[in-house]
């Protein structure tokens, strides 16, 4: 049996990007209907994208600042950025789609960084799992 070793889990605090991303979708997601005119790519899913985009502002932002469990705290950490990921995606497929070649740009942008949250969240993952290693090898009996 090979020795303990620490975990280390890198929490909220030390990324404000992720602090900056949720409280930016929370303040799009409620400004985002009471827009009076909606560009081509968002004519009809205004409202859901909007709800969505206020869940995981508030779902990662509560993950972020979570001090009771480092495990939950983590856990709606990762479901906000793939539940942001998701709108985010949604979003640029929605303006390559009604733009063209014109809105790529845009689209690319937001896919990149659709792409940066599934890969933080992939990190998160990777953390949850030494996590609950630690966790299961500290319970065992040294013998």
């Amino acid at each position: 049996m090979e020795p303990l070793r620490p975990v280390i889990v890198v929490t909220g605090k030390r990324r404000p990007h992720e602090v900056l991303l949720f409280a930016y979708s929370i303040g799009a997601g409620i400004a985002l209907p009471l827009r009076d005119s909606l560009p081509p790519s968002m004519q009809g899913w205004n409202i859901p994208w909007a709800v969505a985009l206020v869940l995981s502002g508030v779902i990662g932002l509560v993950g972020c600042y979570w001090r009771r469990s480092l495990w939950t705290g983590l856990s709606l950490e990762r479901a906000g950025l793939l539940f942001n990921a998701a709108c985010t995606f949604c979003y640029a497929v929605s303006v390559f789609t009604s733009h063209g070649r014109s809105g790529a740009f845009s689209a690319g942008f937001v896919t990149a960084w659709a792409v940066a949250n599934v890969v933080r969240s992939l990190q998160i993952g990777n953390d949850l799992r030494s996590l609950g290693r630690g966790i299961r090898d500290a319970d065992r009996p040294v013998t």
